[in-house]
């Protein structure tokens, strides 16, 4: 039986980042038959340009990377620092780039947010996700 793979993205860039940090505990307590890979060329990404989108062939190299990894996952993990009560520019930045994957709708995503009184960038995830027709976990009770 094929592993689970999971494919986590941290919205901070920061080296000292509680959510970057949650990631890695992710890795580490994972079950057997669970591969979680935590992404790190977030900074890498160029600023989205739906120009630089318009052939598959032609996209920036991390662009392409991020789109292969979101392809080939079972599902997604997204760990959003807030940043004056929203999401991450980074963040943004590569769902935006996400948004002309096709293989990205349907796509099972859970969201993790270690900061306990920051709930707007988990409000403005689920809608961006929404958006992009992803199947975001619902919220612990």
């Amino acid at each position: 039986m094929r592993a689970v793979r999971l494919f986590a993205l941290c919205g901070s860039l920061r080296r000292a980042s509680v959510n970057r940090a949650a990631l890695e505990a992710l890795v580490l307590l994972a079950p057997p038959g669970v591969e979680i890979e935590v992404w790190d060329e977030l900074a890498a990404l160029p600023a989205f340009n739906p120009d630089d989108e318009e052939s598959s062939s032609a996209l920036p190299p991390p662009v392409a990377a991020l789109r292969r990894k979101t392809e080939t996952c079972d599902g997604l993990i997204v760990a959003a620092p807030e940043y004056a009560h929203g999401v991450s520019g980074v963040l943004k930045n590569a769902l935006d780039w996400l948004v002309g994957s096709e293989a990205f709708a349907g796509k099972p995503t859970m969201l993790i947010n270690v900061a306990p009184r920051a709930f707007h960038a988990q409000a403005q995830l689920r809608e961006i996700l929404a958006t992009m027709s992803a199947r975001v976990a619902p919220e612990p009770a």
